[in-house]
């Protein structure tokens, strides 16, 4: 089976990360895999490093470029790797890519990364027949049933990644303070100014044993969010460690991942950290109770409020043992339910759907 991925970015995402996973685990199971992005960068440089074949084509995320000459690069990369079948992520890679693909005579998947139905807005139209579109959350599932005016034909698989290994990154508590950490985009929508405002709540409370925050990242809300930690008297409390690939893995040292999100479906963060033992901390938004059920699990805060937030971290830091407990369930739950071997199987699941054939060796 020959089989093409295309994506329209290349960042450090759960999108990235999810499309890197899914074509490891295919190329291991007997599948000839091709990757197709919009740029060079975070995605681009792991295929390589991976032996993944992967290629830009221009104008899959700029659009400055003539529509014309990247449906003539698109079907390029289509008549070099002849694909049998071509699998979306993203909207644009799905608005821009699907006509050309349906014209070489590929079928067609779309796998739908977020939890609302706009991404999906024009999918359907773009093409002759119905593309099977995969969700990684069920919540997402629920609201493209509940939400289309057009018959979709939706498959929900629960969203995997492999294993993270040790890296050489261990977070160092200063003076004895236990050290958490914010892997995240530095946006309101992933709720870095509740972290921040949480952790003047804990330094008025905990004093001299509050933690430290660890941001890893970057985003737009950056330079903002430092001048409200001067501004709330945090300098020392909350450190911008910039962007650290693989950051979580089972060494880090980390009391607790931390993820206040407003707006989320299924951060990768979340099950990084449960492959990894590290007790989760998050807004119960979006796909992230699908993935943290109970209590038993991890802890989920009521979105939009520091205080809450702050309370979550706090029953971590003052219950280790209760903690240590619900990132084993965790890591139990990962292993039963979120590999990445799990996802690629289910994914050729409906691949077979849609060719007719065994895809899984």
């Amino acid at each position: 089976m020959r089989i093409m991925h295309v994506v329209t970015t290349s960042v450090i995402n759960g999108v990235g990360r999810h499309v890197l996973d899914l074509a490891v685990q295919q190329r291991e199971h007997g599948a000839t895999v091709v990757v197709v992005t919009g740029e060079h960068g975070y995605l681009f440089s792991a295929c390589k490093e991976r032996g993944i074949s992967i290629s830009v084509v221009a104008g899959l995320r700029d659009h400055s470029i003539d529509p014309a000459d990247f449906e003539a690069g698109f079907l390029s990369e289509l008549t070099h790797s002849k694909p049998d079948l071509v699998h979306f992520h993203q909207r644009v890679a799905g608005v821009k890519g699907m006509p050309v693909a349906r014209w070489f005579g590929a079928k067609l998947v779309y796998t739908h990364h977020v939890v609302n139905y706009d991404y999906c807005i024009g999918l359907q139209s773009v093409t002759s027949e119905q593309v099977p579109v995969i969700t990684v959350t069920e919540v997402g599932a629920k609201f493209l049933r509940n939400s289309s005016s057009m018959p979709l034909q939706v498959t929900h698989i629960p969203n995997g990644i492999s294993r993270p290994k040790e890296s050489g990154v261990r977070l160092q508590g200063v003076n004895g303070r236990k050290s958490i950490v914010y892997p995240a985009y530095i946006h309101r929508e992933k709720g870095i100014d509740l972290a921040v405002l949480a952790m003047r709540l804990l330094k008025d409370r905990m004093g001299e044993t509050a933690p430290v925050l660890n941001v890893v990242g970057e985003g737009p809300d950056e330079e903002n969010m430092r001048e409200l930690v001067k501004q709330l008297g945090l300098d020392g409390l909350v450190e911008f460690l910039g962007v650290i690939p693989d950051i979580l893995h089972p060494g880090l040292n980390a009391a607790a991942l931390v993820l206040p999100s407003r707006v989320d479906a299924c951060p990768l963060s979340v099950l990084e950290a449960m492959s990894c033992r590290i007790p989760v901390v998050a807004a119960k938004v979006g796909g992230i109770p699908e993935l943290i059920p109970d209590s038993g699990h991890g802890v989920l805060v009521t979105p939009d409020s520091p205080e809450s937030l702050a309370a979550g971290i706090e029953s971590v830091l003052f219950d280790e043992e209760g903690a240590r407990r619900r990132a084993e369930r965790s890591f139990e739950r990962y292993q039963g339910k979120h590999t990445a071997e799990l996802m690629a199987r289910r994914t050729f699941e409906v691949y077979e759907e849609v060719l007719g054939s065994q895809a899984f060796e």
